[in-house]
């Protein structure tokens, strides 16, 4: 007579999980799969493998849980019907990612590893991901209580195997202090990698992947930020365009804006993260004293009171471009240095929407773009010394 439930129940106490007797989950229980995209929406469009769901009793050989206080319970779960509830007694488990892995190759392809954990009470969860007993990576959360949060790792740094050796013993270790109990529920592998900006013919470009954003230009520069998801002093994107890329910061910094060029502004002071810029001495004199513009006979005009200008003369320090409105399909201006000005930038609002054409002086410049929300940003690549003409049209 087959007796399997028993034999697993006594495989899981001897390494110190105990699976209670529960009763399966309804044949008609949707796939674990569409129930995580239904907890995490934003898993619709990444490529995630549920390693582990808890909701079969197999589940119990994963774990190692030393003290004993580990076992599969029935109880609300992030997905499923079951999940693994820890105690005081195992205030740290292993879970055996070689074994779930099969040989596979890890990391791979993936960007995160982790779990999702849920306390009713404060607490506090670390994640490592070990090889033997050499550390690879690792975290900390403070879920929030009452609430499934994600505990994962970024697999970026990771080195990786072209396959799981024999030699490779990959375990995810969660070690918590807090009030019991802390449940656990869907062991994952996710790739999150998000190309924003392909950085087409060799230009900027911008992708998310782990916990980490990367605004980057070949040969110029390579901008690596944490993401606010991994950081609570991290960053999340605000705008990305082939000439310039916005982000917002969750700590003492809490401005960001790059140009392709390798000009950058950390809460309206400009820094060059590419070293040939460092040869122009101009830089700071110019954002301290901005060029003065004039509108021409087209309709428009200079926008002085936008978030981030200083002194209300036009000149966004925030985002080190100057600031303008045009009111139809063409706007003309004068840019007047006071020294010298290089490479300035325009931002235009109101420009009728078609295909932006710029020239200064009579000379086509085809540093342009229109930003998602319809604005034009217009990088002159000059360095002017006395005034200039400029008319942008849109056709």
């Amino acid at each position: 007579m087959r007796r399997p439930l028993v034999g697993l129940s006594i495989l899981a106490l001897l390494i110190g999980c105990e699976a209670a007797p529960t009763q399966p989950p309804p044949l008609e229980a949707p796939p674990i799969g569409l129930e995580m995209m239904r907890a995490v929406p934003e898993l619709r469009v990444q490529r995630f493998n549920t390693l582990l769901d808890f909701e079969s009793d197999i589940d119990s050989v994963f774990v190692v849980a030393p003290g004993g206080g580990a076992r599969l319970v029935a109880a609300p779960a992030h997905t499923g019907q079951r999940v693994l509830q820890l105690t005081q007694s195992s205030p740290m488990i292993e879970l055996k990612l070689s074994s779930l892995l099969m040989g596979r190759a890890f990391p791979g392809n993936w960007a995160l590893v982790g779990v999702y954990v849920r306390s009713d009470a404060p607490s506090e969860v670390r994640v490592e991901l070990l090889d033997g007993e050499r550390p690879l990576t690792s975290s900390t959360v403070r879920p929030v209580p009452a609430t499934w949060t994600a505990a994962m790792l970024d697999l970026s740094h990771v080195a990786a195997s072209p396959s799981t050796r024999p030699t490779s013993d990959y375990r995810l270790r969660l070690s918590w202090r807090g009030v019991e109990p802390l449940l656990v529920d869907d062991v994952m592998l996710v790739d999150n990698t998000q190309h924003l900006l392909d950085g087409a013919g060799g230009g900027m470009s911008v992708r998310k992947r782990g916990m980490k954003i990367v605004c980057e230009h070949p040969g110029r520069f390579a901008v690596s930020l944490d993401m606010l998801e991994g950081n609570p002093e991290g960053w999340t994107v605000e705008e990305v365009s082939p000439l310039r890329a916005r982000f917002a910061g969750g700590g003492k910094t809490r401005s960001l804006v790059i140009y392709d060029n390798g000009l950058s502004y950390w809460d309206g002071k400009p820094r060059s993260l590419f070293g040939m810029l460092r040869l122009e001495d101009g830089w700071q004199r110019q954002h301290d004293a901005p060029a003065r513009l004039v509108v021409g006979q087209t309709p428009g005009r200079v926008l002085r009171t936008t978030p981030g200008d200083a002194d209300n003369d036009g000149y966004n320090e925030l985002t080190g471009a100057y600031q303008l409105e045009a009111q139809g399909a063409r706007l003309e201006l004068t840019i007047e240095p006071r020294e010298q000005v290089i490479s300035p930038v325009l931002e235009i609002v109101g420009l009728a929407p078609g295909k932006l054409v710029v020239t200064v002086e009579g000379r086509l410049v085809d540093s342009h773009a229109r930003l998602p929300d319809g604005r034009a940003l217009v990088v002159i690549p000059l360095k002017l010394q006395r005034p200039a003409s400029v008319l942008v049209r849109a056709q």
